[in-house]
């Protein structure tokens, strides 16, 4: 079996930024490959959102070990096999170190900022991308009515997960919430 993954993009230049500690594509998007050829056959699967957390319980699904209950993240194993299209859960949560979170699903990318003093403390909404009409996020559809509903949802589901994950200090090394 082989993983390939890597560190985030860079932007270089893109939206007129550098390095990689904002929420545009060309930071937050990176390769996974999992390559096993005698459990599944080799294809490109664009649905499904996959994150680097995710390595951990497919690799320990495709070796049959059972997934303990404390692992983030979910088995890729039903996409891999082509069994499914997309699972259920189907999003990426992404923090940087601006203190701005984001979610990224199939179609969209919503972002929000947060205090720097108080990771917990939401400052304001930064943007709504619809990804399939503006793959290269020009377009913040923050303020567009026909998109409320699917901003109320994104917003609602990254304040759970916010509240739900733990912050690294960086001033105290430990996480707190």
């Amino acid at each position: 079996m082989i993983v390939f993954a890597s560190d985030h993009g860079d932007n270089l230049g893109s939206h007129h930024l550098f390095n990689k500690d904002c929420l545009y594509e060309e930071s937050i998007r990176i390769p996974l490959i999992f390559c096993c050829p005698k459990l599944f056959r080799a294809y490109v699967n664009r649905r499904q959102i996959a994150q680097i957390i995710d390595i951990v319980p497919t690799i320990l699904d495709i070796c049959g070990v059972d997934i303990p209950q404390f692992i983030q993240g979910q088995s890729l194993m039903p996409v891999l096999s082509g069994n499914k299209q997309e699972l259920s859960n189907n999003q990426a949560f992404i923090e940087t170190s601006r203190y701005d979170i984001g979610i990224r699903t199939p179609s969209y990318l919503f972002g929000m900022s947060t205090s720097s003093e108080n990771s917990g403390e939401i400052e304001k909404d930064l943007f709504l991308f619809d990804l399939e009409l503006d793959p290269f996020e020009m377009d913040n559809k923050l303020s567009d009515q026909s998109k409320h509903e699917i901003f109320k949802k994104l917003k609602r589901t990254l304040i759970n997960w916010h509240e739900n994950t733990p912050w690294y200090s960086v001033q105290k090394g430990i996480r707190s919430h």
